[in-house]
């Protein structure tokens, strides 16, 4: 659990309006003059400034939200949050409507030193301001893919000055403050998104642009000038509002202004064509306030105290602010906030730890915290809109190793399966079979990596079509034996892990297994591969399996005969690799296999296939990559299959069986809340059945509503594979095994080796 703040002296709570006074005149709310082209704007009006009691803050008490589900087809509304990042780059998240989790959906380039994101109102394009090349990068929402996706050439970026610091959108038009040129740059928005340039005002240095209704409101450190909008984008400055300090600000209903500066938070009311102060709130030396947002008839304010992020709720109406009424703190230093138009969540920046943290909505509760997930580094600005996606059919990919084939099924409601359809695998004459598989983020294509003992293997795409049918599109080469495949979130980059692998009666060039690597590919128009050769030698020491942790920096691969996981970082402009160095396996273990990532980053998990069974557990560092053992979790022998849930609260080991006479078996593991230890996980139990016959892989619905535990073939036959279907019950009701119920067991006649679910999202 987070550390409570124990005192904060100045943050101060009202406790209803009895304990609330007015002082008289502006004071810190500052004093408002008319603007030289407008004369005629009435007096400044004296706000009261609130004093309040103080206000303890609680430690931020975390939430698991409901899973509502949603018939395939179905158009969902939902929220994109963005978060402009230090990489060059704009993570993409998106709360999913049917787990409540904050999903990760990749990342988008930008140009140089992005630092200011906003999007239309209904989230259909989004635009990113690059300060360090004078560019704005424009970006469409695709409600199919559940991802942001760059306008088509030529309308990805336009100039936007020397130096753009700050965007808004106000109806049609997009606006960018130049701190370069002392400009503010007008765009309109096309009907695809496109910008097309409009007319430049001249404007003092801004530091940010805030959107009002039909009033663009410009800020810098001496204050804010107040422009409206006229025909054609236009803006006519009305007003200049003399304020120190100031820091950031948001717009409420009725055209309401609301101003955070390095003391308080000041409200303004739309009066006569201008903006009078309304009201102030201090908040004291001891807050460092970052950002404010206002959402739902509440302003949020975040800032930092001893090493805490305060996260300040403070009604607002028409101007008014009122006392806080809720303080809650989380570890770490914040950098921006921002909040759904709904007014279901706040999302808060932490920019020492590289997170994003969700909170449910402001209230006369305090905000509870319902996912959190590591950004890329740096997260410097965030915006959030409401957008649609369209809930695809749900389906599970198997491939069957024995057959040289990837079947897909379709997944009904409950979870259970429906019939098989199937593709052929890879080309290359001494394929024996795909090994691994890996979606891309798009949901467009399935990769398969085919492996050939002590010869060279070959990686095959497919295309995805309607219900989830397979083509086949062709196969590229890899290395010797390659086993595992991954491809980075922001879908340009595949890497194979080429094992190696040999027997004693192998001949083969390569035979002394000093060839194992780690290949990369560049992925195409319609996903095709392009190999950028070997990106990684790793020699006799037998790379297995791969996975990339949800930011896209880090690449990890389990080393089975170096019992080492390997790391790696990601240029996210070219896909090369970069060694980051090696961690050893924990424990007594000594066979790494399975590897994942949970899914808010900062934590990878491997499987030991050895005996005695355990998984080792390490964190990742956020700004390295670097991975340092913490924990260790006993299981049965012979782990194989690992899966988390979306929202990584339960991890799920699969162990093997030598057939129905020795059966393998399930462990389930669950820990308390979402920001709990590494080391605080507790088993719910093992499930040995019948059923288990051989475990090797593990899948987790698209809408967590059932885990697949893939069976391979046992004895001597090649046919006995089969896929057992277990519903996952809601998280408060699975605490023993008796609430995992097996939905039915699925012959695949082939032996099955690793599956992966689709569908839901993307």
């Amino acid at each position: 659990m987070p550390r409570t703040v124990r005192w904060i002296g100045v943050l101060l709570a009202c406790a209803f309006l009895t304990a609330c006074q007015s002082g008289g005149g502006s004071g810190s709310a500052g004093a408002t003059t008319g603007a030289v082209s407008d004369p005629a704007a009435p007096p400044p009006v004296g706000g009261s400034i609130l004093q309040c009691q103080a206000l303890t803050p609680q430690p931020a008490a975390a939430v698991v939200l409901p899973r509502p589900t949603a018939p395939a087809g179905t158009t969902v509304p939902a929220t994109l949050v963005l978060a402009v990042t230090g990489t060059h780059s704009l993570g993409v998240y998106m709360r999913d409507p049917w787990t409540g989790a904050l999903l990760d959906r990749g990342y988008v380039p930008t140009g140089p030193n992005p630092v200011a994101v906003a999007a239309t109102p209904n989230g259909q394009y989004v635009y990113v301001a690059n300060e360090g090349n004078g560019t704005v990068s424009a970006f469409a929402w695709s409600p199919q893919q559940a991802r942001l996706l760059p306008l088509t050439a030529g309308a990805s970026s336009v100039s936007a000055g020397s130096q753009p610091v700050a965007l808004a959108i106000v109806g049609s038009t997009l606006y960018a403050a130049d701190a370069g040129s002392g400009a503010i740059a007008a765009f309109a928005i096309g009907s695809g998104g496109q910008l097309t340039p409009l007319a430049q005002t001249s404007s003092p240095t801004l530091t940010a642009l805030v959107a009002g209704t039909n009033t663009l409101f410009a800020l810098n450190g001496s204050g804010v000038t107040v422009y409206s909008v006229t025909s054609g984008g236009g803006l006519r400055a009305v007003q200049t509002i003399a304020l120190s300090g100031v820091l950031g600000g948001a717009s409420g209903p009725s055209g309401s202004l609301y101003v955070l500066t390095s003391s308080g938070l000041s409200g303004y009311t739309a009066q006569g064509g201008t903006y009078v102060d309304a009201s102030t709130v201090p908040l004291g030396a001891a807050l460092a306030p970052a950002a404010v947002s206002v959402t739902g008839g509440y302003a949020t304010v975040v800032g930092a105290q001893a090493g805490q992020t305060v996260i300040l709720t403070l009604p607002v109406s028409g101007g008014q602010v009122s006392c806080p009424i809720t303080a809650v703190s989380i570890p770490g230093s914040p950098s921006a906030v921002t909040g759904t138009p709904g007014g279901h969540s706040v999302y808060v920046a932490e920019q020492s730890r590289d997170d994003l943290a969700a909170f449910t909505a402001p209230s006369s509760s305090p905000n509870t915290l319902s996912a959190l997930v590591r950004t890329r580094q740096a997260p410097a600005a965030l915006a959030s809109a409401t957008t649609t996606v369209i809930a695809n059919p749900a389906l599970l990919y198997v491939d069957n190793q024995s057959s040289s084939t990837v079947a897909t099924y379709a997944i009904a409601s409950g979870g259970s399966l429906g019939a098989a359809t199937t593709a052929s695998t890879g080309t290359a004459a001494a394929a024996q079979g795909p090994s691994a598989l890996a979606l891309a983020p798009d949901g467009q294509t399935l990769y398969t990596s085919d492996w050939a003992t002590a010869s060279q293997g070959d990686v095959t795409a497919f295309s995805v079509g309607t219900g989830g049918a397979l083509t086949n599109e062709g196969s590229v080469a890899a290395g010797i034996s390659p086993i595992g495949v991954a491809v980075d979130p922001s879908n340009r980059y595949l890497y194979v892990a080429n094992s190696c692998y040999v027997n004693s009666t192998a001949t083969q060039p390569g035979s002394n297994c000093a060839e194992g690597n780690i290949q990369g590919y560049g992925i195409g128009a319609g996903g095709l591969l392009t190999s950028f050769g070997s990106e990684a030698a790793l020699g006799d020491t037998y790379p297995m399996l791969l996975t990339i942790d949800p930011t896209g920096q880090y690449l990890y691969v389990s080393e089975n005969a170096g019992q080492l996981i390997g790391a790696f970082g990601i240029n996210a402009d070219t896909g090369a690799l970069t060694a980051i160095g090696s961690a050893p396996i924990g424990g007594e273990g000594s066979d790494p296999w399975t590897l994942v990532v949970g899914p808010s980053g900062r934590h990878l998990y491997a499987a030991d296939n050895n005996s005695p069974g355990q998984v080792s557990i390490y964190r990742i560092d956020a700004g390295t990559g670097a991975l340092t053992l913490t924990a260790t979790l006993s299981v049965n022998a012979d782990p194989l299959g690992l899966a988390m849930g979306p929202k990584g609260r339960r991890l799920y080991v699969a162990t093997q069986g030598a057939g129905p006479a020795a059966p393998g078996s399930l462990t389930i593991f669950q820990r308390a809340t979402l920001e709990a230890p590494s080391t605080s996980w507790s088993p719910i139990g093992t499930l040995t059945a019948s059923s288990l016959t051989n475990p090797y892989g593990l899948a987790v619905s698209g809408g967590n509503q059932a885990l697949y535990v893939i069976n391979s073939c046992y004895g001597a036959s090649s046919t006995n594979g089969s896929i057992v279907t277990l519903a996952i019950p809601p998280f408060a009701d699975g605490q023993s095994l008796s609430a995992y119920t097996n939905l039915g067991v699925t012959a695949t006649g082939a032996c099955s080796v690793q599956a992966v679910a689709a569908g839901a999202i993307g």
